[in-house]
């Protein structure tokens, strides 16, 4: 992609490449002025509007990319845009403390609204001459167009109200907050229906099903749920992001989920059954559907806006197991090894901690730093991480067992007189003593995997286990997805425990020339 020097939007050129993502491809869009903060499409799909820092708000050909018009007026970041349902109208939201109308094509402004905080997230309210807004504030805004000024603010939260939407019918408006709870409300009253509040952290984003039915909220405790807006009872939630979530919507015909956290990681998922469908990267900070689902906007910490073709990639799946969901429901999310050399040891601990789950239903973490303590005494190391071999911390725990991650927790930095007390080792004993069984699929030693180990390691991942796979760079297998577009016919889900810990995908191809032993626990 051509690269601009330039630092004023409106005298950028739309430059687009391709890159490969499965079966499908992305383009990017360059606007040539910092992050990207929320995307658009109009209701016919001709056009993209586009907005983020600097005031930035543009108009774009959604099938040639060329940038149409620029929207002038903000002074500062702008953290939401919106069409109108008919798409005669655009209006944005910014740390400006201002919400502006425009002419969606003439870009004239047709109204300035004044809050008294940053506005985010704006929302034309279908069925009435209203616009919704989020706020830096504990309530959400509703406008009247027509005169110009604020209608009512919808309260009750205890902190800033980040998150608004608009159900499609124009009945519904829903509100997420920092105080960890999402709200939903009579739109023509007012009045409060129901309290959502099962997240753990603040409600960043909101999202209703096209039919109205259901509502999924994002938070910065890594989940999206997914609520029955009839009962206000939650119906799924959707795990796999290792950050806050950004943002998130619906496809057009109600059937996927999209959500997006900071670090560009699309999730796809299917809407009534949670199901994992595909992970795609983009944008880290906002999402759109085109009007045909076809393809989707993201756009995030670079000046970039991508659009993925969302149909070509979910298509090409034929079949998918993902154990995210099901290990994050319980709490097995990703943890970071920091820098230390000690993947292999996070590696070996996450087939043990899920193996004994599976044994005894008790959910709580296993210790990292007791795991490499017990290597340590099999191979007689009292001076540095150094990168354990899978045989020996599974010796390590056959003769010392692994105790609970509270009773030793990891630390930053290797310690040499770091050892358990005497509560951690009665528990490990426990532990040891359920008799867990190792499968080795590829010993050390053995070169890298074959297409029947491959096909062995699918298996078992069916089965509903993750499976350790050692290289240069230990990581924990924990789904596949078969994709005859992938180099090598599909990938692999991966839990890497690299840095703060995340997930990616390796695909088939790659694994077949990198990963060497190979083992699962149950």
């Amino acid at each position: 992609m051509v690269r601009t020097s330039a630092t004023r939007f409106a005298v950028v050129l739309a430059t687009v490449t391709s890159v490969g993502i499965g079966r499908g491809a992305s383009q990017a869009i360059s606007i040539g002025v910092g992050e990207v903060w929320s995307v658009a499409f109009s209701p016919d799909g001709r056009m993209l509007a586009v907005a983020g820092a600097e005031g930035m708000v543009g108009v774009f050909d959604a099938e040639t990319h060329e940038l149409l018009r620029r929207l002038e007026g903000h002074t500062g970041l702008v953290r939401g845009v919106a069409f109108s349902p008919d798409g005669s109208r655009l209006a944005t939201a910014g740390f400006d403390h201002t919400l502006r109308v425009f002419d969606a094509q003439s870009g004239a402004t047709l109204k300035v609204l004044q809050d008294s905080a940053p506005a985010f997230y704006p929302s034309f309210l279908p069925g009435a001459d209203q616009l919704v807004s989020a706020s830096e504030e504990p309530g959400v805004r509703v406008w009247d167009l027509a005169r110009g000024e604020l209608l009512r603010t919808l309260g009750g939260h205890a902190d800033r109200a980040w998150a608004a939407a608009t159900s499609p019918d124009g009945t519904q408006i829903a509100s997420g907050s920092r105080d960890g709870t999402a709200r939903l409300w009579d739109a023509r009253t007012g009045e409060l229906r129901h309290e959502l509040s099962h997240h753990t952290a603040a409600v960043c984003c909101a999202a209703f099903s096209p039919d109205g039915v259901l509502l999924a909220t994002g938070s910065a405790d890594t989940s999206v749920r997914l609520w029955d807006t009839r009962t206000g009872e939650p119906t799924l939630t959707l795990g796999g992001h290792s950050g806050p979530v950004c943002d998130l919507g619906f496809s057009p015909d109600g059937r996927i989920v999209a959500s997006v956290t900071g670090d560009g990681i699309v999730r796809l998922w299917g809407a009534a059954t949670g199901y994992f469908l595909r992970a795609l990267r983009g944008g880290g900070y906002a999402l759109a559907f085109s009007p045909d689902g076809a393809l989707m906007a993201t756009g995030g910490a670079k000046d970039t806006v991508d659009i993925l073709d969302v149909r070509h990639a979910i298509s090409a799946r034929e079949s998918v197991v993902d154990l995210v969901p099901e290990m994050t429901r319980i709490g097995f999310v990703p943890r970071g090894q920091g820098a230390r050399n000690t993947c292999s040891v996070f590696t070996t601990m996450g087939v043990l901690e899920y193996a004994a789950y599976q044994r005894t239903g008790d959910a709580r973490k296993l210790s990292v730093d007791y795991l490499n303590w017990a290597c340590n005494q099999v191979i007689g190391n009292q001076t540095e991480d150094r990168g354990q071999f899978f045989k020996d911390l599974l010796q390590g725990f056959e003769q010392y067992g692994i105790c609970r991650e509270d009773e030793m927790p990891y630390r930053p930095a290797f310690e040499p007189d770091y050892a358990p007390a005497d509560e951690a080792r009665k528990t490990a004993e426990g532990i040891r003593s359920l008799g867990l069984t190792v499968h080795w699929v590829n010993p050390l030693g053995k070169g890298c995997i074959t297409r029947e180990q491959l096909d062995e390691i699918r298996g078992v991942l069916a089965s509903g286990y993750p499976v350790a796979a050692g290289s240069y760079h230990s990581v924990l297998l924990v789904g596949y997805i078969d994709d005859p577009a992938e180099p090598g016919g599909g990938s692999f889900l991966i839990r890497d425990s690299g840095g703060p810990g995340h997930y990616f995908e390796m695909s088939y191809e790659e694994a077949l020339g990198r990963v060497g032993d190979v083992f699962w626990v149950e």
